[in-house]
């Protein structure tokens, strides 16, 4: 049985699941988009897995990958620093100018 979600109905299953802190409002559109895309681009109906989701993918404010992946990027680089970083060893949904969302490795 499928059903189809919007993105209220997405934001509403992570909060059910106790998993509405585990990233922004805009970080789940963010999220929902991606699942939107990989539906289309497979061909088939995505299954939402609100806990794979959050285990798979995380997002972080670039001072936080800075310093968890001990990048030692100085002010002047950090932004464009740690993307090219994530670039480099993962796969990266979306950013601004205070996070990124990217697949955890």
């Amino acid at each position: 049985m499928i059903q189809t979600i919007d993105l209220y109905d997405f934001k509403n299953a992570f909060s059910v699941m106790n998993r509405n802190n585990q990233f922004t409002n805009e970080g789940l559109e963010w999220l929902f988009d991606y699942c939107e895309g990989l539906e289309n681009d497979l061909g088939e109906p995505y299954e939402l897995d609100v806990i794979g989701l959050c285990c798979d993918f995380i997002q972080l404010s670039y001072e936080c990958i800075n310093r968890d992946y001990r990048l030692e990027l100085d002010d002047k680089d950090l932004n464009q620093g740690v993307i090219d970083f994530l670039s480099d060893n993962t796969f990266i949904v979306n950013y601004d100018n205070e996070t990124v969302l990217f697949q955890q490795f």
